[in-house]
């Protein structure tokens, strides 16, 4: 699997749910003009170390990427958390401990960052990993 295609594979399941929702989601290296009076998403894709799961065998070497999906949330100040904690916990569920098209997630946490600007900020950190078969 390529990080091309995983990234892919994330991006496909993220905007799904968040079209299921009607969220407003920024992803990496694309330019949104901040949405006002709304609560919405920064999608951010970052893989890790790459290291040698396993020698020989029916699919031969198998090299494995571990990695992180996280999710900016943001809602407007003065409005409370609460729809920023609705949006994370429905993240959170979507990518708890299940396998896109070889992309394995594993245990997501939610974390409040709290006042960021003009907006109220949770992140959900979603740990993943992929096999690379050589």
């Amino acid at each position: 699997m390529t990080h091309e295609t995983t990234a892919n594979t994330i991006r496909t399941q993220f905007a799904a749910l968040a079209t299921t929702h009607g969220w407003t989601v920024q992803y990496d290296n694309q330019d949104l003009a901040k949405p006002e009076n709304v609560t919405w998403c920064r999608l951010t894709i970052k893989e890790g170390d790459t290291f040698q799961a396993s020698i020989g065998g029916a699919t031969g070497n198998t090299d494995r990427t571990v990695g992180v999906m996280i999710a900016q949330v943001f809602s407007p100040v003065g409005i409370g958390d609460k729809a920023a904690r609705v949006m994370a916990d429905l993240i959170k569920a979507a990518f708890r401990r299940v396998t896109y098209t070889g992309v394995k997630f594993l245990t997501p946490s939610v974390k409040s960052i709290g006042r960021v600007e003009s907006e109220w900020q949770v992140n959900v950190i979603c740990p993943f990993r992929f096999d690379n078969f050589a």
